[in-house]
Order: structure tokens, then C-alpha cells, then sequence
């Protein structure tokens, strides 16, 4: 048996297998962009409006930055979404309609980080010692679909408000300033 004609191949399957984050995925989409973001009680339809609970942007680029590379005083408007100690490869900006009803929009401006688990794209939407939000989603040509989490710990733990339902259309390319322009609106006077 000829070795060598194998290798190319061998490396080629590892290198796939241990791809981690890679920013695409065959014929999933791209994750890189911007996509505006409904949380929803129920369908998410146009059709059914008052399904929202939460609506905003979620902006997911293609690597991890560093957030000294965002200036102070507007870096100290953004909160984190997520609770790993990975560097953040995304921001969002949510408004809560409807209260108490999920752990999404409790941070309305903040960081994330994006990342591949059995096939579907999570990211987390808040954080806290004792409480949290991910999203499990599956990419298309047109954004994502999925299902959001409240979680909690002890006192923190959510009443029985079930999944969400989490729709994400794809706007344009990832930009980063977009998440930046709404926190220097936010500054103090």
C-alpha cells in the first residue's frame, strides 16, 4: 500500500474534523454578518406581531477581537452575553417589548461569542453569576432559526417560560460599528 497517496487525504479529514469555529459551514450559510433578531412567545411570523418579546440586531464576525480595540468611555457601555472566558467574536443591541418573559434583552447593548456545538450556532444574549440566555440556532442562505434558553440557578432560576423561539434575517456584512454608533448614543450627556 502506498502511503503517501493517503496522506493528502488523512490531512484532509483532520483538518475538517478539527476545524473549531470555522466561520463557514457547506450549505448552512455563512455565520459572519449582521442579522436583525426577533425573540418570540410562539411563531415569530410577520404575520403574528405580538409573538416579540425581544427585537434588536445581533452582529457575529468572523474571529475574536479584543475589546481594548473598542475606546473608553464607550467599551464601558457594553455588557457581556456570555460567561465563558473566550474573547468576544460578536455584539448585539436587543429592546425588550414584553417583560418579565425572558432572560434575553435583560443586557440590551453587550459582546458575545459564537460558537459550533452538534451542528447548530449558539450564542449566549446574557449573563450573570447565577443566571444566563443561549440561543441554539441553525444557519441558512437568509440568516438563522432556533430556539433560545433562559437559565438559572437557585433564586435565579425562571419561572416556567419555555423555550423561545429565536429568528435572525441576515442583513448585510458583519459591522461591528453598528453595536458601537448605539453605545456612543447611550454615553452620559
Amino acid at each position: 500500500m502506498n502511503v503517501h497517496c493517503w496522506a493528502p487525504l488523512l490531512l484532509c479529514v483532520v483538518g475538517t474534523l478539527y476545524a473549531g469555529d470555522s466561520p463557514l459551514r457547506p450549505g448552512l450559510g455563512e455565520v459572519p454578518g449582521t442579522y436583525d433578531v426577533r425573540i418570540c412567545k410562539g411563531s415569530c411570523s410577520d404575520a403574528k406581531p405580538d409573538d416579540v418579546v425581544v427585537r434588536g440586531f445581533v452582529v457575529l464576525e468572523s474571529k475574536e477581537f479584543d475589546v481594548a480595540e473598542i475606546m473608553e468611555p464607550i467599551r464601558s457601555v457594553f455588557d457581556y452575553g456570555y460567561s465563558w472566558d473566550d474573547k468576544p467574536s460578536g455584539c448585539f443591541v436587543l429592546e425588550t417589548l414584553k417583560q418579565n418573559r425572558t432572560y434575553a434583552g435583560i443586557t440590551d447593548i453587550g459582546f458575545t461569542h459564537w460558537s459550533w456545538y452538534k451542528g447548530e450556532l449558539r450564542f449566549g444574549l446574557y449573563s450573570s453569576p447565577d443566571a444566563w440566555y443561549t440561543t441554539h440556532v441553525t444557519m441558512s442562505e437568509d440568516g438563522f432559526t432556533g430556539q433560545g434558553v433562559s437559565s438559572g440557578a437557585g433564586v435565579a432560576a425562571p419561572p416556567d417560560w419555555g423555550t423561545d423561539v429565536v429568528v435572525g434575517r441576515r442583513t448585510g456584512p458583519q459591522d461591528r460599528m453598528k453595536c458601537i454608533r448605539v453605545a456612543i448614543q447611550r454615553l452620559p450627556k
